[in-house]
């Protein structure tokens, strides 16, 4: 597939082959408005309309923004432009649906509200211990030593493999997670990032108790701690002695803040992006806990996130 036929795939269409349906179905089915396929929310924010004159169906997220097909591609498999392409063909190929309408205009008479099952896409089958051995390379292993240039040790520390199921297509796959609150698994793999199972923040305990550092994903956790492990042996011990909160998404904001206020750490240092969202979140952070909340991500001013910073250095 080119990259100009991939621009004029069927949004909606492709959701619905992700397992996103829409919960309301506007002007004559050029707009549809969905609870959002990037994090866990009650009230639909997403929304997807067909551009007639363009040809095209682009999207908006309140919190994520939004883009064309390519952009939610990327943005949703956490890969580029050609990884992009590559995942919106496979869709296209395993829904038989690659040259159905259904795929490049809006089906007329859809201007109904539509009640979502929200049945889980991706279905959690087993959990094991991530292989991390030297000298044996594998798909994982690679993607998080030499990709992500995480730690070997420190990954299988806090990640396991996570094998699921896609209950929309039948096909198994296996990724690296770690568990959030909710016993899902927040999951990454060289092509795909999502959540099995409930979506939430994760919580790693330390020692103390009495110190916290707030990060947006795991990936930025596990490199803060190989980036300290080399350069600050006293910082390292003290992320692994304190506790951690991991956002996995900034919609989760609100539920961080009530751990922090139910948990009275004396001091909590903020790790989040450096992009918009994340310097709004980390001012929102520093306005609520005023003289214990320190922003850290100066560490990391000259890129997005401490993996970047990481990826970059090595």
């Amino acid at each position: 597939m080119k990259l100009a036929e991939a621009k004029r795939l069927s949004l909606p269409a492709i959701l619905a082959v992700l397992g996103h349906h829409p919960l309301k179905t506007l002007k004559n089915g050029h707009e549809l408005w969905y609870l959002s396929p990037f994090r866990d929310e009650t009230s639909a924010s997403f929304h997807t309309t067909y551009r007639g004159n363009l040809g095209i169906w682009i999207w908006n997220d309140f919190a994520e923004g939004g883009g064309n097909v390519i952009d939610f591609a990327m943005r949703y498999f956490a890969t580029d432009v050609r990884g992009a392409i590559e995942q919106l063909s496979s869709l296209a190929i395993n829904s038989n649906k690659s040259e159905n309408s259904a795929f490049n205009s809006p089906k007329k008479g859809l201007d109904k509200v539509v009640v979502s099952d929200r049945q889980p896409t991706l279905v959690l089958t087993q959990t094991k211990q991530l292989s991390m051995v030297l000298g044996q390379t594998t798909a994982l292993s690679n993607y998080l030593t030499v990709t992500r240039r995480l730690d070997p040790l420190i990954a299988s520390n806090y990640l396991v493999e996570v094998h699921f199921i896609n209950s929309q297509s039948g096909k198994q796959y296996f990724a690296a997670g770690m568990k959030n609150e909710h016993q899902g698994y927040e999951i990454r793999n060289p092509w795909f990032k999502s959540t099995v199972g409930r979506k939430g923040i994760s919580l790693v305990k330390g020692k103390s108790g009495t110190n916290v550092a707030v990060f947006e994903g795991f990936m930025d956790f596990l490199s803060a701690l190989t980036f300290y492990q080399g350069i600050d042996v006293r910082k390292f011990e003290q992320l692994i002695d304190g506790d951690v909160i991991i956002m996995n998404s900034l919609a989760f904001q609100q539920r961080t803040n009530e751990v922090l206020l139910n948990s009275h750490y004396s001091k909590i240092e903020l790790f989040l992006d450096n992009d918009l969202p994340g310097k709004k979140a980390t001012s929102q952070f520093l306005a609520d806990f005023g003289g214990i909340a320190e922003d850290c991500s100066h560490v990391y001013n000259s890129v997005v996130d401490f993996n970047e910073l990481l990826i970059k250095r090595l």
